[in-house]
C-alpha cells in the first residue's frame, strides 16, 4: 500500500498580525502582482491608511478581492463625530483605546492565508511589504493623504 499526497495535505495556513496599517497603493500592487493561483483563500480585517476610521473584513477566493466594511474603529468612534455616544461611553472607550496601542489604539490586521505553501509564504512576504513604514506612520500622524486605488464605494454588513 503506497500513500498518496491529498491534496488537503499540501495546503498551508498562514495567519499575519500586525499593528502597523497597510499602505493603500502597495497593497493593491502586491494583490496585482503577488497573488498566485495557489492562494486558495484569505479572510480577515485590516486597516489602511488612507481609511483610518474603517474596520475592513477583507475576502479573497482565487482572483475575487472584496472589502466589506464592518465597523468604525473604536480610535476613531471617541470623536464622536456623530454624537451618537454618552460622554461616559466615550470615557470607556477612550481607556480602552490608549490601553489598546499609543499611537494606533484598537485598529490592527488579522488575516489568515489558505493554500500552497509556496503561494502562502509569497503574498505572505508582499503583505508584509505592503505595511507602512515608520516614516509613512509618522506621516500619516500629520494627516497625510494616501494614494488609494482601491473602490471607493465598500459593501456595509448591517
Amino acid at each position: 500500500l503506497t500513500h498518496q499526497a491529498s491534496t488537503a495535505d499540501k495546503v498551508d495556513a498562514i495567519v499575519i498580525r500586525e499593528l502597523r496599517p497597510f499602505h493603500p497603493q502597495r497593497l493593491h500592487d502586491s494583490c496585482c502582482s503577488k497573488l498566485g493561483t495557489g492562494l486558495y483563500r484569505t479572510k480577515g480585517f485590516l486597516w489602511l491608511a488612507s481609511r483610518p476610521a474603517d474596520v475592513l473584513l477583507w475576502q479573497q477566493s482565487g482572483s475575487q478581492i472584496s472589502f466589506e466594511l464592518t465597523s468604525v474603529w473604536a480610535a476613531e468612534a471617541i470623536h464622536n463625530r456623530h454624537g451618537r455616544l454618552l460622554p461616559r461611553e466615550v470615557e470607556i472607550m477612550k481607556k480602552q483605546v490608549e490601553e489598546a496601542h499609543p499611537i494606533f489604539g484598537d485598529r490592527r490586521n488579522a488575516l489568515t492565508l489558505i493554500g500552497l505553501p509556496q503561494a502562502c509564504r509569497t503574498f505572505a512576504a508582499a503583505l508584509k511589504s505592503a505595511l507602512c513604514t515608520e516614516e509613512e506612520i509618522a506621516d500619516w500622524q500629520r494627516g497625510k493623504v494616501f494614494s488609494d486605488p482601491w473602490p471607493k464605494s465598500i459593501r456595509k454588513i448591517r
